[in-house]
């Protein structure tokens, strides 16, 4: 599922960028921009930010300093690492909580919030920034279980 997430965060990655060069050649050869090229593009952020998280942690394509902790032995470092991965973890789970929350208020309320110039609705984003993060919990759950192992072989 990750896989396919990815595929899609890259696919609306390529049509933002589409858009761009589209609306910045309409802007200054043609003096006509793409109307709502910017709520477009933060809502098209939302999932190719959030859908791609996933992804780069399982790649190990975070940052990460290692300055003090590399000097560790094995065994402190994945106790901190498993300390590190259950903390993100929990941030994380609470934001996918919120984000799902959100949606379905959003969805059900009468004047739900929606875009300034096209008037797309924010309910699906937040349903869709949730499962992004949601992904990227579950990967964050797998890491921490492998932490564990990690430190408790050690």
């Amino acid at each position: 599922m990750n896989r396919w997430m990815t595929v899609i965060a890259a696919i609306l990655l390529g049509a933002m960028m589409f858009l761009d060069v589209a609306d910045v050649c309409g802007r200054y050869f043609f003096l006509k921009p793409v109307l709502g090229t910017h709520d477009i593009m933060g809502l098209l952020l939302i999932c190719v930010g959030t859908w791609g998280m996933a992804h780069a942690e399982i790649c190990g394509a975070h940052i990460s300093v290692g300055v003090l902790v590399d000097r560790f032995s094995p065994r402190l470092r994945a106790i901190i690492g498993s300390l590190g991965y259950f903390l993100a973890l929990s941030a994380f789970f609470l934001i996918t909580w919120q984000m799902f929350v959100k949606g379905v208020e959003e969805a059900s309320a009468e004047m739900g919030g929606k875009s300034e110039i096209l008037g797309i609705p924010f309910s699906p984003f937040f349903i869709m920034f949730g499962i992004g993060v949601g992904m990227f919990c579950l990967v964050l759950v797998l890491r921490l279980v492998h932490s564990i192992v990690e430190a408790m072989r050690c």
